[in-house]
């Protein structure tokens, strides 16, 4: 199974309802691992059996099979085929133990989140990809849908480099709807420290990693990385770090 940095724990403590929090972002460039964080933290979640729903999302329903099979092969690894299954109707996807479910449904009109408002007992919503999301309204309808009676409630939103015109930015980066405040966070690579942007809100749990925090990257990945910081330094910051 992973090792992961210890960067994650927060991020694990807090998905598996041991902190409060009400939104987790989980933000980082290439081969930081947050979406592997993410898929593994999925099927823990699922082992807790808490009779509850979880969504899983991304902008384009077609881009989602990519992700079920992401969570199956966690499944695979961690020998627990026998116990969660995963099955398809009407082109979409859950995967199921016991009274829990992972529903994955796109974010791609208004017509997907009139059918993620009508269903019950969502306690967590899951939006990967979540800087490619054009409207405000495609994240606050499903964060507001999400009311569990028993488990608390949860939105957690994975998103790669974004610019001011992200949603993501004019959400949590701008003075708006979650007011907060910007911490510089340093990072060191090779002979030159870069600061990167974290959101810092009571209600509101930010855990940006980075290439450096993943120790299973093939040496032609670091390679890579070293030739893009030499040579072109502003595509370095956005690709590897995550600014």
């Amino acid at each position: 199974m992973f090792n992961f940095n210890k960067k994650y724990q927060t991020f694990f403590d807090t998905f598996l309802n041991k902190r409060d929090k009400r939104i987790i972002l989980l933000s980082g460039g290439r081969g930081s691992g947050k979406t592997t964080a993410l898929n593994t933290a999925i099927v823990l979640r699922l082992l807790q059996a808490n009779s509850e729903k979880i969504i899983y999302s991304r902008y384009l329903s077609k881009s989602l099979y990519h992700s079920v099979s992401d969570i199956n092969d966690i499944v695979d690894k961690m020998n627990l085929n026998n116990t969660i299954v995963a099955k398809k109707n009407f082109n979409e996807y859950n995967i199921k133990y016991k009274e829990t479910e992972v529903l994955f449904i796109g974010l791609f009109n208004s017509i997907k989140n009139e059918s993620i408002k009508s269903i019950s007992n969502v306690s967590t919503l899951v939006i990967e990809e979540a800087n490619a999301v054009k409207h405000d309204t495609d994240i606050l309808i499903p964060h507001n849908t999400v009311r569990h009676p028993h488990v608390k409630n949860l939105t957690v939103l994975c998103f790669n480099p974004k610019n001011k015109n992200d949603v993501i930015y004019k959400l949590f980066y701008e003075p708006n709807l979650f007011k907060g405040n910007i911490k510089l966070e340093a990072v060191k690579y090779m002979d030159t420290e870069f600061e990167i942007p974290i959101v810092q809100n009571d209600n509101i749990l930010h855990i940006h990693t980075t290439f450096l925090d993943n120790k299973y990257l093939p040496n032609d990945f670091l390679i890579e990385a070293k030739r893009t910081y030499l040579t072109d330094i502003d595509t370095f910051k956005r690709d590897f770090l995550g600014i």
